[in-house]
């Protein structure tokens, strides 16, 4: 495991899985550029075909989920299109990470991208796997939503069919938000072990800080500064997606009149619930730690003289950028809120007066 840990990027998954979807986070050479064109192209198609054909699901049928999964769609590709307009400064936010001293061999950090690539695994297949069985054992009234407009003689190739096709709008739709969430987590991740170890060596100098540390400290804030202007709205438009998942999964749960007929829907609904309540606390705890650490070394710094021959306006000037970033330096979505433990509370009561009222309608 050390070897392969020694080697591991921890953005490494979640930079292939954009690339798939047609957003290249690296140096690419003009084939590259082509392919991510071509997959980017393909992205679209998918997710404009979903939102056509559920539209007229919806006009047709007036279900829920269906409402639900337009609004799905419609956030997949604003997101789309909000990471490819910050990519050039992601790509330059990932140069400053590397430049600041990245460290590969990290087990929690491999760990997480483990659990999280099984997790996107799990969501994209479980569900598509599901869905078809369903399809295939319930009536022709149902699969008229189910875009199998030709005949299929097999019910084997039927099946296959049905599951490629979930499979597809599952890593499009709620694959690509939950990789754009797992990237902001391990870059906060990242940057989070480098505020530990900048913090760590400051606590073994005695009297004073080196001036390299204090220009590295600067870096680090400007690189962190540069990750909040990038990925705020992107993680808004994450923290949208996941609301809507959870209003879907209690809308099927709670406000069901036909549940014994679309109990197919209600367990994809339940796992969209599950994948999302795991995507917004990610990106809330990690998001939240980095801050907290942050904050920590930043108490550090005051505390501790500059070299002894460094003038008192210099020394000044430090300590008052020291405590303008206390100001200055959140990570938040969009600047409507910030990032901390304290928003899961929020959701949580959210989510209770969504179920509440849902309660009230249904009786």
């Amino acid at each position: 495991m050390s070897n392969f840990a020694s080697k591991f990027d921890s953005l490494k998954y979640s930079k292939l899985m954009l690339f798939a979807c047609g957003i290249t986070l690296f140096n690419s050479i003009r084939k590259t550029k082509l392919i991510s064109l071509g997959l980017g192209f393909s992205f679209h198609m998918i997710c404009l075909a979903t939102i056509i054909i559920v539209s007229c699901c919806f006009y047709k049928y007036r279900s829920s989920f269906s409402a639900f999964t337009v609004i799905t769609n419609a956030i997949t590709l604003i997101t789309w299109w909000a990471m490819f307009s910050k990519r050039n400064q992601i790509v330059r936010i990932l140069h400053c990470l590397k430049k600041l001293g990245r460290v590969y061999k990290s087990k929690p950090i491999l760990y997480f991208v483990r659990f999280s690539i099984f997790t996107v695994f799990s969501i994209i297949v479980i569900p598509s796997i599901t869905s078809a069985i369903f399809i295939h054992l319930s009536s022709n009234n149902e699969g008229k939503c189910n875009e199998c407009w030709f005949h299929i003689p097999s019910p084997v190739l039927k099946m296959a069919y049905n599951f490629l096709l979930q499979v597809s709008r599952q890593f499009v739709n709620w694959g690509f938000i939950y990789t754009v969430a797992l990237f902001y987590s391990c870059t906060c991740l990242e940057l989070n072990r480098i505020v530990c170890k900048l913090n760590k060596d400051i606590k073994q100098q005695e009297f004073y800080i080196l001036r390299e540390k204090k220009e590295r400290y600067r870096n680090l804030v400007l690189t962190i500064m540069d990750f909040e202007d990038a990925m705020s709205f992107i993680i808004l438009l994450v923290f949208c997606n996941c609301f809507n998942e959870f209003f879907r999964g209690l809308t099927q749960i709670l406000f069901n009149p036909e549940l014994n007929k679309s109990f197919r829907l209600l367990v994809l609904a339940s796992f969209y619930f599950l994948g999302s309540g795991i995507t917004f606390v990610t990106v809330v705890f990690t998001a939240d730690n980095l801050q907290h650490n942050l904050a920590f070394l930043r108490r550090s710094m005051l505390e501790t003289s500059e070299l002894p021959n460094s003038s008192l306006p210099e020394l000044l000037r430090c300590d008052l950028e020291l405590l303008e970033d206390k100001d200055n330096i959140h990570l938040t979505a969009w600047g409507m809120f910030d990032v901390k433990k304290g928003l899961i509370i929020t959701a949580l009561a959210s989510l209770i007066s969504y179920g509440v009222i849902l309660g009230q309608l249904k009786v």
